[in-house]
């Protein structure tokens, strides 16, 4: 799962390109909006070998799962869906983001991570993944919270 947490590749299928066939074994470079997963492993990189798996090998998390099902179909952006996923995922407060640096210098000053409307944004679409989770389960008369196949009903 390196760095960049694959499991944010979210709405797989949909990412903006349709659908491909790759053949077994073949490589294929993609340009890819993802989230981290998991906080605190390295940052990812181009030169990172990546392995694509289905969310639910990741996490059972059935709203992480909505989240980044928006995330690929774009309709929320990647720092907001970031300080979401690294709050529901790894249980960051919303002040722990808020006051995390993604450049510290004693020359330039220090670059939050997160603006405050991408925060404030971040804890809107969290609430809202929650809810749509949860009426997923209850649509597919679920008690697990485990939503249907792809599917973005996301409205964030």
């Amino acid at each position: 799962m390196g760095g960049g947490g694959m499991g944010g590749m979210g709405g797989g299928g949909g990412m903006g390109m349709g659908l491909q066939r790759i053949a077994p074994e073949k490589m294929q470079k993609l340009t890819v909006t993802m989230v981290c997963l998991e906080h605190g492993k390295k940052d990812p990189n181009p030169r990172m070998a990546y392995k694509m798996v289905p969310i639910e090998q990741f996490t059972q998390k059935a709203d992480v799962r909505v989240l980044c099902e928006a995330l690929g179909y774009g309709q929320v952006t990647q720092n907001t869906a970031q300080a979401a996923a690294w709050h529901m995922m790894d249980g960051l407060s919303w002040n722990e983001l808020a006051a995390k640096n993604r450049v510290e210098s004693k020359y330039l000053g220090n670059i939050r991570w997160f603006s405050p409307f991408e925060l404030r944004t971040a804890m809107a679409v969290a609430k809202e993944a929650d809810r749509l989770a949860k009426q997923r389960a209850k649509t597919n008369g679920k008690t697990t919270g485990q939503p249907e196949k792809s599917q973005s009903d996301f409205e964030g």
